[in-house]
């Protein structure tokens, strides 16, 4: 089961130049997946990674940048292939996406700039609470210049059912079924009976209240047509 904690944070100059740096590097992957005509994430690494070896980052960011171009470029073929026509794609916002090099440590999220040197973020009480369970592994991170998404995944343990129950719901009638061979039929045509006495005595009340109304209506017009 995975799921994701997001907070947000205020995003000093040092960390948005990353987050520049990863949609640049994600709009060459699409361009170059767009002039290839590959959107599988192994032919795109194989002709994308080492274009990208200009980029001033981790390998492991020149990766992620590709992953998030394959997802994007995926899109768009989909969307195509059903008829529409989307716009050429592009990642316009600065993002950074990753599942490699970062660590909790304490109550800060640490990035890996480059070698020996960090970008520090703040968690928040609740983002700490979310991930502090035992048994969480920690996935991924996702920043936008204004919020932190930190996806984790818990295992589930997988119970095994003593038994099966089916029900069958008809109007005067309710059969249940089990697996161990037990069969059960309850009775409900009385509850039928009664529901359609109370619907024929509600319509009988609403007509009646209706026509007390009409009375009351047109008795007050005879007594402003006398006046």
């Amino acid at each position: 089961m995975t799921k994701a904690v997001s907070q947000n944070y205020e995003p000093s100059k040092e960390l948005l130049h990353p987050l520049d740096t990863f949609r640049l590097m994600t709009n060459s992957c699409i361009g170059i997946g767009l002039k290839e005509g590959v959107t599988s994430l192994k032919s795109l690494s194989l002709i994308a990674y080492h274009r990208l070896r200009d980029f001033d980052v981790p390998s492991y960011y020149r990766l992620c940048a590709i992953s998030h171009a394959v997802g994007i470029l995926k899109n768009y073929r989909r969307a195509s292939r059903r008829g529409k026509k989307p716009k050429t794609p592009v990642s316009s916002r600065p993002v950074l996406v990753t599942c490699y090099g970062f660590k909790i440590m304490g109550d800060k999220l640490r990035l890996p700039l480059r070698p020996h040197c960090y970008l520090w973020i703040t968690l928040n009480r609740h983002t700490l609470e979310t991930l502090s369970p035992r048994g969480l592994s920690v996935r991924s991170v996702c920043l936008t210049a204004r919020t932190v998404s930190i996806a984790f995944s818990k295992e589930v343990v997988e119970l095994e059912p003593k038994g099966l129950i089916g029900m069958d719901r008809n109007l005067d009638n309710v059969t249940v079924a089990s697996s161990d061979d037990s069969n059960q039929v309850y009775d409900l045509s009385r509850a039928s009976e009664i529901k359609g006495m109370y619907r024929g005595s509600s319509l009988i009340l609403s007509a009646t209240t209706s026509e007390s109304e009409d009375a009351s209506s047109a008795s007050t017009g005879q007594e402003r047509n006398i006046e």
